[in-house]
């Protein structure tokens, strides 16, 4: 094989095909979706929301790793199966959560944290009102968020509305939590 010139592109796509040893419909939807995104990005007027990106690649993910184990069902400790495995437990999760409910995730997380390290772990055995409000606030500033960019004339006062509202859930979320930081947990 004479590598010195780049190879036609058909060519190149079956030495890939080859090397991988995927099935031809992967083939088939990847190339779809490249010629799809490549499409959108040439005629695109504004650009989406990172967050919109990455519930995309998720979906994406989700698809290809399926279609992965679909195809190497019998040959479960081949590289392929383990990868599609990885696309479709772990990217096709994380992905969309990343991209939508980030800011969830870290207030809940924090949570968790501060009242573990504080000595006030029995609290969560219960609902905090203060955690319910945030949430409340977190989704419809998410909500808002989205809706910013399915309304353009509006798109100013729904991203003003979700950032006020993402402050508010901060507001109610900070005398909850943050005192508890300087609290030493006992059982230690």
């Amino acid at each position: 094989m004479d590598f010195s010139e780049p190879p036609a592109p058909g060519l190149l796509r079956r030495r890939i095909s080859h090397s991988l040893k995927l099935p031809q419909s992967l083939h088939w939807i990847c190339s779809q979706l490249a010629r799809t995104l490549a499409k959108r990005f040439r005629e695109r007027e504004d650009s989406p929301p990172p967050n919109f990106a990455l519930v995309a690649l998720g979906i994406v993910c989700g698809i290809v790793g399926a279609t992965l184990l679909a195809f190497y069902e019998n040959a479960q400790f081949a590289a392929a199966y383990q990868f599609g495995a990885a696309l479709l437990n772990e990217c096709f999760v994380l992905l969309p959560v990343l991209g939508a409910g980030f800011n969830f995730i870290a207030f809940t997380v924090a949570i968790r944290v501060v009242f573990g390290h504080s000595g006030n772990l029995q609290r969560l055995q219960k609902p905090l009102w203060f955690f319910i409000a945030t949430t409340m606030l977190l989704f419809f500033a998410m909500i808002s968020r989205f809706a910013a960019d399915f309304a353009p004339r509006m798109g100013i006062e729904h991203l003003l509305g979700a950032a006020i509202c993402w402050l508010l859930a901060a507001l109610v979320w900070i005398p909850s939590v943050i005192p508890k930081v300087a609290t030493p947990d006992t059982q230690e």
